[in-house]
């Protein structure tokens, strides 16, 4: 399709002003018919499901024509979204139409509306009524040929994207995924700066949004997944990546390279990892030599992991005919079935040492919160003692010092206990 201007299929229907106009620019609105339009590869979302079906078989991707990879990737919108919510989209289209424009570019990939265009697509299939066989959309003369050209129309779908329809299922993963190939990867068409107020964003929102997904491709990387963005979508890591940019944030690189490695170690596990990641920080804070002794038990397993890996790949075993027509007829089973698979580093005395070691930690953490509170309490009382006396009556202070009496009764108490 991309040697095709979409506008020689196109039909004007009006006149519209567009959701990123900021000048009150009105555009045209066309209707075109669905299948001269494809979906954007580029698109956070899509491209972090496309990670996990393809990143080992890009060949087969690249293969497919235009109508079976849309196939495809429908059935990836439709599951990605809520059932409730796409159902809802679905509803209101087949009703009241397609109320909202969307955006494509010149070629026809569709850069804003995908839960519409898919909407539609299904409900064109289930009814083959010709009203439900088109898209409106405002037509950009673009298509992602340079990166000026892909700064202009990322602009035009990040002010879209999170529209009535689109917002509340959008994946915090996949655009942990835009904001790096935006603002951090060697891809990048803005500063923090320049999105910030291209979105008129925090620029505190933004550069924790930054942080976390430098940490999402660092720990990728770090397991030996790069660009597999799926994982992080399935371990549904956005929680504690929240918990990491706030420390990756105040420690200098050199020491976050340094005690990662327990951070990271956690993140491979399952369980509550968002709580799990909270107490380790909390010991990283609190007890600095607890942390470190259970960041030489993490690192004595890593290198543990990595002598046992050296001895496997260079151990020689000899295979039979059979089983090598057994490897070949289930090999693409076994990569299937492993995909998503992220080995645990830990031996069982390092996860037995962290849950220990937390718990301790938490206990002494609760009893110093405690203690602090009776100091507290104890200097308030002192500084307020002076002004109150000033303004109590004889009544008030023998009540008073029935009080404190009752309190140094009850200090000997305890003490003798």
């Amino acid at each position: 399709m991309k040697n095709i201007n979409i506008k020689d299929y196109a039909e004007e229907l009006r006149e519209e002003k567009p959701d990123w106009s900021t000048d009150g620019q009105i555009l045209t609105v066309y209707r075109i018919p669905l299948d001269k339009l494809y979906y954007n590869d580029d698109n956070g979302r899509i491209a972090t499901w496309i990670s996990d079906e393809y990143i080992n078989n890009s060949d087969k991707l690249k293969s497919m024509n235009m109508k079976e990879k849309n196939d495809l990737i429908h059935d990836f919108i439709k599951k990605s979204n809520s059932k409730e919510s796409f159902e809802k989209t679905k509803k209101d289209i087949k009703f009241k139409g397609q109320n909202r424009p969307g955006v494509v570019l010149s070629d026809g990939r569709v850069v804003s509306g995908n839960r519409r265009f898919t909407c539609l697509r299904e409900l064109y299939k289930e009814n083959q009524v010709d009203k439900y066989g088109y898209f409106e959309c405002f037509i950009i003369e673009k298509k992602l040929e340079n990166e000026w050209e892909r700064e202009q129309i990322k602009t035009i779908e990040r002010l879209t994207q999170f529209g009535v329809d689109e917002k509340v299922d959008y994946d915090p993963i996949a655009r942990l995924v835009d904001i790096y190939n935006d603002l951090i990867g060697p891809r990048k068409i803005w500063t923090i700066e320049e999105y910030t107020k291209k979105l008129s964003l925090k620029k505190t929102d933004v550069e924790l949004m930054c942080s976390k997904a430098k940490i999402m491709v660092d720990y990728l990387n770090y397991i030996e997944k790069p660009n597999h963005f799926y994982i992080a979508r399935a371990k549904k890591l956005d929680g504690p990546l929240q918990e990491l940019a706030r420390l990756y944030n105040k420690v200098p690189k050199s020491e976050w390279n340094t005690i990662r490695n327990v951070f990271y170690s956690q993140l491979s596990e399952k369980g509550d990892t968002t709580r799990d990641i909270r107490n380790l920080i909390r010991l990283y804070k609190e007890d600095k030599n607890e942390f470190n002794k259970l960041l030489s038990k993490i690192n004595d397993d890593i290198d543990s992991k990595e002598r046992e890996n050296f001895e496997t790949m260079n151990k020689t075993e000899i295979i039979d005919s059979d089983k090598l027509n057994m490897l070949e007829e289930d090999i693409s089973n076994f990569i299937d079935s492993k995909k998503d698979e992220v080995k645990s580093i830990l031996s069982e005395t390092s996860k037995k040492d962290i849950f220990d070691t937390i718990y301790r930690v938490k206990i002494k953490s609760q009893n110093n919160g405690k203690i602090k509170k009776v100091h507290d309490s104890l200097d308030n009382l002192i500084n307020l003692l002076a002004d109150a006396v000033e303004v109590m009556n004889e009544k008030d202070k023998r009540l008073l010092i029935k009080k404190i009496n009752q309190f140094n009764a009850q200090i000997s108490l305890v003490f003798k206990e």
